[in-house]
Protein backbone atom coordinates (compact mmCIF):
# COMPACT_ATOMS: atom_id res chain seq x y z
CA UNK A 1 0.00 0.00 0.00
CA UNK A 2 1.45 3.47 -1.30
CA UNK A 3 1.62 6.15 1.17
CA UNK A 4 -1.01 8.19 -1.08
CA UNK A 5 -2.92 5.42 -0.12
CA UNK A 6 -2.07 5.43 3.51
CA UNK A 7 -2.85 9.31 4.10
CA UNK A 8 -6.24 9.00 2.71
CA UNK A 9 -6.89 6.14 5.29
CA UNK A 10 -5.71 8.29 7.87
CA UNK A 11 -7.74 11.19 7.09
CA UNK A 12 -11.26 8.62 6.68
CA UNK A 13 -10.18 7.10 9.94
CA UNK A 14 -10.46 10.36 11.87
CA UNK A 15 -13.50 12.00 10.78
CA UNK A 16 -15.87 11.13 12.37
CA UNK A 17 -18.75 11.88 9.86
CA UNK A 18 -16.66 8.79 7.43
CA UNK A 19 -16.41 6.43 10.18
CA UNK A 20 -19.04 3.76 8.28
CA UNK A 21 -16.40 3.95 5.30
CA UNK A 22 -15.72 0.70 3.83
CA UNK A 23 -13.69 -1.16 1.23
CA UNK A 24 -15.09 -1.82 -1.76
CA UNK A 25 -14.76 -3.40 -5.12
CA UNK A 26 -11.67 -5.21 -6.57
CA UNK A 27 -9.52 -3.71 -4.07
CA UNK A 28 -10.89 -5.77 -1.71
CA UNK A 29 -10.99 -9.32 -3.87
CA UNK A 30 -7.40 -8.79 -4.68
CA UNK A 31 -6.35 -8.22 -0.89
CA UNK A 32 -7.99 -11.58 -0.31
CA UNK A 33 -5.74 -12.90 -3.15
CA UNK A 34 -2.62 -11.56 -1.21
CA UNK A 35 -2.35 -9.09 -4.32
CA UNK A 36 -1.29 -5.72 -4.33
CA UNK A 37 -3.97 -3.73 -5.24
CA UNK A 38 -4.04 -1.40 -8.15
CA UNK A 39 -6.55 1.46 -6.94
CA UNK A 40 -9.18 1.57 -3.86
CA UNK A 41 -12.73 1.98 -3.94
CA UNK A 42 -14.61 3.16 -0.70
CA UNK A 43 -18.32 3.29 -0.30
CA UNK A 44 -19.65 5.63 2.75
CA UNK A 45 -23.17 4.25 3.89
CA UNK A 46 -25.89 7.14 4.38
CA UNK A 47 -24.11 9.82 3.34
CA UNK A 48 -25.70 12.96 1.07
CA UNK A 49 -24.09 14.10 -2.52
CA UNK A 50 -23.08 17.49 -0.45
CA UNK A 51 -21.78 15.64 2.40
CA UNK A 52 -19.73 13.55 -0.35
CA UNK A 53 -18.35 16.42 -2.21
CA UNK A 54 -17.55 17.95 1.43
CA UNK A 55 -15.64 14.47 2.61
CA UNK A 56 -13.57 14.57 -0.96
CA UNK A 57 -12.67 18.08 -0.98
CA UNK A 58 -11.70 17.46 2.84
CA UNK A 59 -9.22 14.36 1.91
CA UNK A 60 -7.72 16.02 -1.01
CA UNK A 61 -7.25 19.60 0.89
CA UNK A 62 -5.32 17.28 3.03
CA UNK A 63 -3.37 15.06 0.89
CA UNK A 64 -1.93 18.72 -0.90
CA UNK A 65 -0.97 19.82 2.42
CA UNK A 66 0.73 16.43 3.45
CA UNK A 67 2.36 16.37 -0.06
CA UNK A 68 3.05 19.91 -0.56
CA UNK A 69 5.54 20.79 -3.88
Amino acid sequence: MDIIVKKVLSIIQSNPDLSQTILAGGAVRDSILGIEPKDYDFCIPRITHMSAASAAYQILDNLAKAFPE
